[in-house]
């Protein structure tokens, strides 16, 4: 049995569609293989949804000449100095709030455990 999905329209702007294009597609550090979008969904374990609202993204791109793939931009995160980034799911308990790792597959627990210590001792 199939459950019917409530779904919601969105009427977008060319500026805002680009503007959206982009803030999917943003590339993490160290070697740009991963979005902050998929971080965020594998986090949340919603990698499907990630999946399938991009395969929107591009598609209504397409459809309204929009750049996509090597014609579009690329931004990515990169590091100036030292700095602390998290992604916290808010009204959580501290102990299940987690550190976000810029890259699971080449993580650096030293200085996220660095981060971590310092953040606990400004509390």
């Amino acid at each position: 049995m199939k459950f019917k999905r409530k779904s919601f329209e969105l009427h977008l702007t060319e500026k805002e569609l680009v503007h959206l294009r982009d803030l999917m597609s943003i590339l993490l550090p160290p070697d740009g293989k991963t979005t902050v979008s998929q971080e965020l969904a594998n986090s949340q374990n919603r990698l499907e949804v990630e999946g399938k609202l991009w395969d929107k993204i591009v598609d209504c791109c397409k459809k309204n000449n929009v750049q996509i793939e090597d014609a579009a931009p690329d931004f990515v995160i990169t590091l100036n100095s030292p700095i602390s980034l998290s992604i916290y799911q808010l009204k959580q308990q501290q102990e299940e709030q987690r550190q976000y790792h810029i890259n699971r597959e080449h993580e650096q627990p030293e200085f996220f455990d660095l981060i971590m210590n310092k953040k606990k001792e400004a509390v």
